[in-house]
Order: structure tokens, then C-alpha cells, then sequence
């Protein structure tokens, strides 16, 4: 892709905003909607940002325990980013905390 086209799309999506989102009285309102996480998504999350906190660990010092970028856990425990935990994730997570890969799913279906 070279650089004209890369103008061209950040001058489409610029477009697109100032006629289809809103700003009035403080509320930012856009018609995109966001994707949200699913419950086992968000009880995995939940589980994952107990065990941290209990650990003493910040976002960015488990994310860089796990190998990833300072953001990767706090984009998974942003409910409107797309970054989830996938089983390899779960694994890794399982060794910085020396517990079971299954400590971070329910005991029934959600």
C-alpha cells in the first residue's frame, strides 16, 4: 500500500466520522457499534484480573511476564477492544500465577 492510499483512507474514515458520529453536551455518540465480550470471555477476564491483582502485578508488568506489548492486558480487560485471552494465553497465565490452566474457566457453562 503506499502512501497516497494510506492518505485516502485515513481522509475516508475522517469523513465518515464528522458525518455519521456525534459530540453534544459531552456524550460522544456513534452509530459503529462496539463489539462486546461474550460472558465466558468477560468471566475469564474477571478471573485472570483477580488472580493479578492478588499477585501485586500491574497490566503492563503481567504483560510483559506473558511476552506481549505494555498494552495486551489492558486492551483483553477493555470490553470494547477485541483482544482476548486465547487458551495459549490461559497456559502462560497459569505458569506466572503456578496454578491450573482451569482456574480461569467456570465450573458450569454460562
Amino acid at each position: 500500500m503506499d502512501f497516497n492510499s494510506c492518505t485516502n483512507i485515513r481522509r475516508n474514515i475522517k469523513y465518515w466520522y464528522r458525518y455519521h458520529c456525534q459530540f453534544s453536551d459531552n456524550i460522544f455518540t456513534c452509530p459503529l457499534k462496539l463489539e462486546q465480550m461474550t460472558k465466558i470471555e468477560q468471566y475469564t477476564v474477571d478471573q485472570v484480573r483477580e488472580k493479578r491483582k492478588e499477585a501485586g502485578l500491574s497490566q503492563i508488568e503481567l504483560s510483559q511476564k506473558l511476552g506481549m506489548s505494555d498494552s495486551f492486558v489492558s486492551h483483553v480487560e477493555t470490553p470494547s477492544r477485541r483482544a482476548k485471552y486465547n487458551i495459549n494465553h490461559l497456559n502462560a497465565l497459569a505458569k506466572v500465577f503456578k496454578c491450573s490452566p482451569k482456574d480461569f474457566w467456570p465450573d458450569k457453562a454460562l
